[in-house]
């Protein structure tokens, strides 16, 4: 069982739909007519998942929405807004209440099938609800270098530095991204157009297999410093790529909102980092988490 996915909406034929176009995937559909029963689904169930209706009678989509990210247990929770609503201060309001992706009606079945994989793999690192307590060893380490070369490596060492810093699953949401940022986009040099058309193809890893094969892309090695400060834990993450125009990847756009990919290291800067801050020319990147941030989740725009 991939996920467990829960369907908003008050149209029962958008939810029968929904349900057809997973019947035959791996993911457990549930459905919900309103906010108070997709409230109670996801208090009940291990939800993994929200395709989240935004007009709605009484309490709306967004409203829910909004509810459900004021407690830190969901912050984390992926939320596909199926909307009509696609005007840029609508988008904002969704995204600002930490809805990241967009599906408007009528919509494909491709592009929601493809949404879904974007968020469950975006939102991988914390599929683990219980992290194990750091040892003695992560609570002695000061500081740590480390050279990674595959996608694979990126997401094992993530987890690894995570368990350092106060918060391990955001912080193992945002490595995460960062690291394998620094392999796919940064070592291999798989741009954003090219992403999407090999995303489309469902060509992606395939093709990072091969590039990790040839030169230039074979020798390149990325690297990752940790140092835990007094009240910060800072990360410095470099590649051996070109780089690349990072500054529109730090914020979430209306019109990125509903592409199959481009939004992790926006997620990572809103959710998981109190500062995030690339040099140019885009390979290199400081990360950092501050041991008191009680404020950071709550506005993501």
């Amino acid at each position: 069982m991939d996920s467990q996915v829960l369907i908003v909406d008050d149209d029962p034929l958008i939810v029968d739909l929904v349900l057809q176009i997973f019947a035959d995937s791996s993911h457990r559909v549930f459905k919900a007519a309103n906010a108070t029963e997709a409230e109670n689904l996801v208090h009940s169930e291990n939800i993994s998942l929200i395709i989240l209706d935004w007009e709605m009678p009484g309490r709306s989509g967004i409203d829910l929405l909004r509810d459900l990210k004021r407690d830190r247990k969901y912050k984390y929770l992926p939320v596909i807004m199926l909307t009509s609503r696609s005007d840029e201060a609508d988008v904002k309001a969704g995204i600002g209440a930490g809805a990241f992706y967009y599906l408007t009606k009528p919509f494909d079945k491709r592009i929601l099938m493809a949404l879904v994989d974007s968020a469950t793999n975006d939102f991988k690192a914390i599929r683990i609800r219980e992290q194990p307590d750091p040892s003695v060893i992560y609570s002695c380490a000061r500081s740590s270098v480390f050279e990674f070369r595959t996608p694979e490596e990126a997401v094992e060492l993530a987890k690894w530095l995570a368990r350092m810093c106060p918060d391990a699953q955001g912080a193992q949401l945002g490595l995460q991204e960062i690291l394998v940022n620094a392999i796919e986009h940064g070592n291999l040099g798989i741009a954003y157009e090219e992403k999407t058309q090999l995303v489309q193809k469902q060509a992606l890893y395939a093709e990072m297999r091969r590039r990790l094969l040839i030169e230039p892309y074979a020798s390149r090695r990325a690297r990752v410093t940790f140092e835990k400060r007094e009240s910060s834990y800072s990360f410095f993450i470099e590649d051996q790529g070109e780089g690349f125009d990072f500054d529109m990847f730090l914020s979430l756009t209306p019109e990125r909102a509903f592409s199959e990919h481009g939004r992790g290291i926006a997620i990572a800067r809103y959710l998981c980092f109190d500062e995030l801050d690339y040099v140019a020319p885009g390979n290199k990147v400081h990360a950092v988490i501050r041991q008191k941030h009680e404020s950071r989740g709550q506005s993501f725009a």
